[in-house]
């Protein structure tokens, strides 16, 4: 506190300290920073004691871990946790890929997301569809085709 301020006056000057801020911030990043599950989160501090969470993580579980330890460091009166989940994100790809084979009639083929990543199974009638549905899937990125287990079932000749 400073010198010649009341009370008050001296709590106030010392949340308007930006130091204070800076060092608050700098223990929310080394505590995230000793568990590989936080590497996505960007942590900021918007008003003294309030901390937002932004990025990414896997589940809701670690989601809700990440603030838990947040709450705990001295200083912090708020967690704001504004952390999206990749699952969810990868469903709502692998579902947009689903859509996409469906409606270029390769309806016996599934698609499986993880990541950044689409695993394919199912079966086709020449090797062309195969290689069509992986030019398909890479030209609406922003996923790639990893294994492709498609298998090539020609049709009957009669």
């Amino acid at each position: 506190m400073r010198r010649g301020l009341r009370p008050r006056e001296a709590r106030n000057a010392v949340f308007q300290n930006p130091r204070r801020k800076v060092n608050l911030l700098a223990k929310v990043n080394a505590r995230l920073s000793k568990d590989n599950r936080f590497r996505k989160i960007k942590a900021s501090v918007s008003q003294p004691g309030v901390v937002i969470l932004e990025g990414e993580v896997f589940d809701e579980e670690i989601k809700e871990l990440a603030a838990q330890r947040v709450r705990k460091i001295a200083g912090v009166k708020k967690v704001i946790n504004a952390l999206h989940i990749s699952t969810l994100t990868w469903l709502q790809e692998e579902n947009r890929v689903t859509q996409m084979l469906h409606d270029n009639g390769y309806q016996s083929v599934k698609a499986k997301v993880i990541g950044d990543t689409v695993f394919l199974s199912g079966e086709v009638r020449s090797e062309a569809d195969k290689h069509k549905i992986e030019a398909l899937i890479e030209s609406g990125a922003p996923v790639r085709v990893g294994t492709n287990l498609i298998r090539v079932a020609p049709g009957s000749i009669f």
